[in-house]
Order: structure tokens, then sequence, then C-alpha cells
């Protein structure tokens, strides 16, 4: 089932999907308005994403879904890449400096869709 936070990061990507749709036909001063949607969107979903990692994330030692416990640690740019969710590869993307895992994640479909690929940094 999915959680009240998921469901609205998915509303909102579905609104930014949405926006870029529409930039292809619309007026020069409408883009304007388009790209200001865009850019406010993806600063909600940022949002989001700071408050729930910060919520789940209170130290260095941390409990996944599946109840597997793990330690925080830095990614550079070369180690997030092998985490691309292809084959048995996990799925991991990073917004701001921190590192999120989507693996399993309905998320990581709706993202996918929109052509966000893991593995990337999307700030």
């Amino acid at each position: 089932m999915i959680d009240s936070m998921e469901e609205l990061i998915i509303q909102k990507f579905n609104k930014i999907n949405f926006c870029k749709k529409m930039l292809l036909t619309a007026t020069k001063e409408d883009r304007l308005d388009f790209i200001k949607d865009i850019e406010t969107l993806t600063l909600q979903i940022e949002t989001m994403l700071d408050y729930s990692s910060t919520k789940v994330n209170n130290d260095s030692i941390k409990p996944n879904k599946r109840g597997e416990v793990y330690r925080a640690r830095d990614f550079s740019m070369k180690d997030l890449e092998k985490y691309n969710g292809l084959g048995d590869n996990s799925a991991y993307i990073a917004v701001n400096g921190t590192v999120y895992d989507i693996t399993g994640e309905k998320l990581f479909n709706v993202l996918a869709g929109l052509g966000i690929k893991a593995g990337t940094d999307l700030s």
C-alpha cells in the first residue's frame, strides 16, 4: 500500500509530467508559467524527501523497510552510478546531497516512466 507521502510525491511528478507536455504547445508567456510550476513542484518534492529522510535518518545506523540494518556512508558520483537498478543492482537516487534507496519502491517505476534514471543525482 502506498503511504500518503509517496502518493503526494507521485501526484507532483504527474503534474510535472503534464507541465512538460504542455511546454510543447504553449505560448511563450504560458511556457514561463509552466516552467515556474515545474520549479515549484520540484522544490516541494525535494522538501518532502528531505523531511522524510530526516524523520527516518536520525543517526548513522538505520533499518530499511525489510528490517535490514545499514550504516550511512558517503557516495561519489562513480559509486552512485553503480546503483542503477539494472539486473541485480539496487536503485539509488541522490537529491541535494542525500542518497535514497528506492529499490522495490513503486516510486521507482514512476521515476523511470518520467525518464529519471536510478544511479543519478536529481538535484
